[in-house]
């Protein structure tokens, strides 16, 4: 029993004391976590015959915002490193504070449900903004480059983008915040992409985006079932997105 509680302590408590880390254990662990907390998730969604559109994306961008903005304020220490502050704690606050409105109030059936779910998670996301505003206003040009970069995201709301285009982007947010990160300083936490920049962060760029067009194309060749198609792009969108823009809020408040 003490070998099962040192090992806990040595790969998943320890390493959330410590801002984070990560470690070969806990990256498979929380992987496997990820994998079938999606899983678990398209059934559900898909048993209530809830669409995957543009409408439901955005329903989830507040909330992913959210996680981030919190995860942000413990690198920035206005925040303490607990259970529910970084990974994965804080992607299931996220998660539920998504997932019960938007439930209740398909349940009651309220007309256009999900923008009542975007409006809520604006509220939320907001207020987390404000508790890090002053970290947030230190290098206002790189704010304003990464508000920039958010125009694209706005077009494929508004334009007839293919939904492919969301997993791109995403992972394109993380792969140029990561190596711009990189050359200002910072580390890599990630255990596999650690190994790449390693070795370069120009081979770690390449091999990201790389990467990312094999899976696309890989999708778009063997995946039929589009509702799925466009889960999988959104689960990619959120593994890019997430990690981008809490590289580039680190930027601003470096």
């Amino acid at each position: 029993m003490l070998q099962k509680v040192n090992f806990l302590e040595k790969y998943f408590l320890h390493p959330i004391q410590y801002y984070g880390k990560y470690n070969a254990v806990n990256t498979i662990a929380y992987s496997v976590l990820f994998i079938v907390l999606s899983y678990l998730i398209y059934i559900y969604i898909k048993r209530l015959e809830i669409s995957i559109d543009k409408t439901f994306v955005l329903s989830t961008i507040p909330y992913i915002l959210l996680g981030i903005l919190i995860r942000v304020q413990v690198d920035y220490g206005l925040l303490q490193p607990s259970l529910i502050t970084v990974t994965p704690g804080v992607w299931f606050i996220s998660l539920g504070l998504w997932m019960i409105p938007f439930l209740i109030l398909k349940k009651l059936a309220i007309p256009n449900y999900q923008k009542y779910v975007f409006y809520s998670g604006i509220i939320f996301m907001v207020i987390s903004f404000l508790c890090g505003l002053k970290m947030y206003l230190t290098n206002l040009h790189i704010l304003v480059i990464y508000i920039l970069l958010l125009l694209p995201l706005v077009l494929f709301f508004i334009k007839n983008i293919p939904f492919y285009f969301l997993a791109i982007y995403g992972e394109l947010i993380d792969a140029l915040s990561s190596y711009i990160a990189i050359k200002h300083g910072f580390s890599e936490e990630h255990v596999v992409s650690s190994i790449l920049v390693n070795i370069s962060p120009e081979v770690f760029f390449i091999t990201k985006v790389a990467t990312t067009l094999v899976v696309v194309y890989l999708i778009e060749r063997f995946v039929n079932e589009m509702e799925l198609k466009k889960y999988i792009y959104l689960v990619i969108f959120i593994l890019g997105f997430g990690p981008g823009t809490r590289n580039w809020l680190l930027l601003i408040g470096k």
